[in-house]
């Protein structure tokens, strides 16, 4: 039905089960890959990701029926419908689109999951549209960030094929005696692609100075730990520079990923 929109879900909560299977609680949504329809689920649904999909809870739910499960990948979790028998599942694809869903069905992203080195789920809890990790990541430890005006990129434990909002707790590092008028200024980015980013926030590297204008910037003459909130692209990457110098090696900058926000789940993709 074309008049329907695809506002965020009711209901249709994930929530991690175990290494390898994820639980959805009842609920309903608009489904909009494939077709509009109304798609509900009455009872908790469980999808096991190392097995190929078929319908029904507790069967697999990887819709990349062929190869072994790729770990350190995101799997998109999807609600399935066939307007055809009024069929309602559940399914996992590394596809934003679900493009290997079953012949003949709809689909509509509900959020997604994250797989370990180990081809495990990261156990998460899910609240609206943020997900948290049951332990935090360690994406960045004691890395030496570079002086501005070169910036690197760093890839964080989040969804990769769309944008998010990283939650992360940053530990600057420790400055270098004897240098109290240069404090370690670090500045945390979102890259200059993202469309997250809110205008006039992004600050060229060619005129950082540690001080002013970053989207997330720490300044401090000892070790600081903050919490901050960065857009990433759709590779999971943000961007970072620093002024200032640190103290060792030993000394730098650590970066733990909390958990991030799917602000697409209101939008339907």
């Amino acid at each position: 039905e074309p008049f329907l929109v695809a506002s965020i879900p009711n209901g249709l909560t994930l929530s991690w089960q175990s290494a390898k299977t994820v639980q959805v609680s009842p609920g309903f949504t608009v489904v909009n890959i494939g077709g509009r329809s109304i798609a509900s689920l009455y009872s908790p649904v469980t999808k096991r990701i190392d097995q190929a999909w078929s319908i029904g809870s507790t069967n697999g739910g990887r819709l990349i029926n062929f190869g072994l499960l790729t770990n350190t990948q995101t799997y998109h979790v999807f609600i399935l419908y066939n307007p055809l028998t009024n069929a309602t599942d559940l399914g996992f694809d590394n596809s934003i689109v679900a493009s290997n869903r079953p012949t003949g069905w709809s689909a509509r992203r509900i959020g997604s999951i994250l797989i370990d080195i180990n081809g495990d789920i990261i156990k998460f809890f899910q609240l609206g549209n943020y997900f948290e990790f049951d332990v935090p990541v360690v994406d960045l430890n004691s890395v030496e960030i570079p002086l501005a005006p070169n910036p690197s990129l760093y890839k964080l434990t989040v969804p990769n094929g769309l944008e998010v909002r990283a939650k992360i707790n940053v530990s600057t590092g420790f400055p270098i005696d004897g240098y109290s008028d240069m404090p370690l200024n670090l500045s945390i980015q979102p890259t200059t692609d993202n469309p997250l980013t809110p205008e006039g926030s992004y600050v060229s590297a060619s005129i950082f100075r540690g001080t002013i204008g970053a989207y997330a910037q720490v300044n401090t003459l000892g070790v600081t730990i903050s919490e901050l909130n960065i857009p990433t692209n759709i590779n999971g990457e943000i961007q970072a520079q620093r002024s200032g110098y640190y103290y060792s090696s030993l000394h730098q900058t650590t970066i733990q990923t909390l958990g991030w926000t799917d602000y697409h789940l209101h939008r339907g993709r």
